[in-house]
């Protein structure tokens, strides 16, 4: 899960880490012509010519926002640190 207030640093976080993982064939449809050289997961299914980068690239050009992001890993805070009340469940 990807969260940020900069959608076009939060998009090439997202594209980045699909680009790092390798498309599953075995679960895509048989109608879709898989192209595994053409780069980025998203190209091997829609094809070379189709960059999902064009969309960030241009989104900074516009100055909504920047491409440059640095991740930070959130983790959850176990149970009996989080001092919160408990959750109860009323019945109706």
């Amino acid at each position: 899960m990807f969260g940020g207030d900069d959608i076009v640093a939060v998009e090439q976080a997202t594209l980045d880490a699909i680009g790092k993982t390798n498309l599953v064939t075995e679960n895509m449809p048989e109608v879709i012509e898989i192209q595994p050289k053409a780069g980025h997961p998203f190209q091997q299914i829609h094809g070379p010519f189709k960059d999902p980068y064009l969309v960030v690239k241009y989104g900074e050009e516009l100055g909504i926002g920047s491409r440059k992001y640095a991740l930070v890993d959130v983790t959850t805070v176990p149970p009996a640190e989080a001092n919160m009340a408990p959750i109860s469940a009323k019945s109706m």
